[in-house]
């Protein structure tokens, strides 16, 4: 008996010990985050920001899971609060200025934005930091002002599908059709999911009395709401029980046959965890980091496959390409 006592004891120690150290904290909240559980990662992290006072990383992840949610104003709070403890984090945390600016804070949100866009280490950084400032004048209704920051956006980031949205968005107030017409398109060769652009050239057209075009791209906006509301359904679903993988399996295929490889990461990697000793998965999963350029954690996945189930030829010709790129790629890039 005493042997058992003495046993709990040194359990509830050890778990004591854990539960205070900031970086096991972490570890357990990015599991639940990468599992789209946020409702518990909130949950747990602001426990552990009770435990822990002096660990802004720990209030950052919380902020994040905040804004997954769509809470901004609670996202901006834990954000605000990591961003005190750790004034390095304020030029870092891309979604504090857009948390700031969603609670309809907008002179706050300009020097962080103002930071982020001057900062010499991350050209993404630099183009977050010029989105947030043109969306603030876009609130403010200068549009002249949001077109110069939009544009400047994506000098430094030609990816970023909402700048080219909220530019084609400015333009279209200026009335300048056609050259909005062609920063929605290139928002959809980014997001192919993107509804609102896709309904936004329809109408567009429309505008330019072009019926024969405008009918093709509102077939292909309700396309889209099709899938999005699908998408939609199985986030509700998820965040009313969160661990449901045959919705995340689902929600992942959706952005994957759509060419959102990048929001296909999350929950191709919750399948994994799921379920580590299927190959489809984790082949997927590799497949998609590979699409988002990201060949290092692409061959570790893959490589698992290749190893465990060898007949898998899809994995082994992956794993192949990947090596022939990485061979041509300098090792900073890897």
């Amino acid at each position: 008996m005493k042997v058992i006592l003495l046993l709990c004891v040194l359990t509830s120690t050890l778990w004591a010990q854990f539960e205070n150290d900031p970086r096991y904290v972490k570890r357990r909240a990015e599991r639940y985050m990468a599992r789209l559980n946020y409702e518990d990662a909130i949950s747990y992290l602001t426990k552990a920001c009770e435990r822990i006072k002096d660990d802004g990383e720990i209030r950052i992840l919380l902020g994040e899971c905040f804004f997954a949610r769509s809470r901004w104003s609670e996202a901006a709070k834990a954000f605000e609060a990591g961003i005190k403890i750790d004034k390095k984090l304020g030029s870092l945390v891309t979604h504090f200025p857009l948390a700031l600016i969603r609670s309809n804070r907008l002179e706050e949100a300009i020097p962080y934005a103002e930071s982020m866009a001057s900062d010499g280490r991350n050209e993404r950084l630099k183009a977050n930091g010029n989105f947030c400032l043109g969306l603030v004048a876009w609130h403010k209704g200068d549009i002249d002002v949001a077109i110069k920051y939009f544009k400047k956006a994506l000098r430094h980031d030609d990816s970023m599908p909402k700048a080219h949205y909220r530019l084609g968005l400015a333009l279209l107030k200026k009335k300048m059709i056609s050259q909005g017409i062609a920063q929605f398109k290139k928002t959809l060769d980014l997001d192919p999911l993107h509804h609102a652009a896709a309904h936004n050239v329809a109408l567009a057209y429309r505008r330019l009395k072009d019926k024969k075009s405008a009918s093709i791209w509102a077939a292909r906006y309700q396309e889209i709401v099709k899938y999005s509301d699908e998408i939609s359904r199985i986030k509700r679903a998820l965040r009313e029980k969160p661990d449901q993988i045959q919705l995340i399996r689902r929600l992942a295929d959706i952005y994957f046959a759509n060419g959102l490889f990048e929001s296909a990461i999350e929950p191709y990697s919750a399948c994994v965890a799921a379920d580590p000793g299927s190959p489809e998965p984790r082949y997927l999963y590799a497949q998609s980091l590979f699409n988002s350029g990201d060949y290092h954690r692409a061959r570790l996945q893959v490589a698992q496959v290749v190893d465990r189930h060898p007949k898998y030829k899809k994995a082994k010709i992956l794993h192949d390409r990947i090596l022939d790129i990485v061979r041509d790629v300098p090792k900073e890039k890897k």
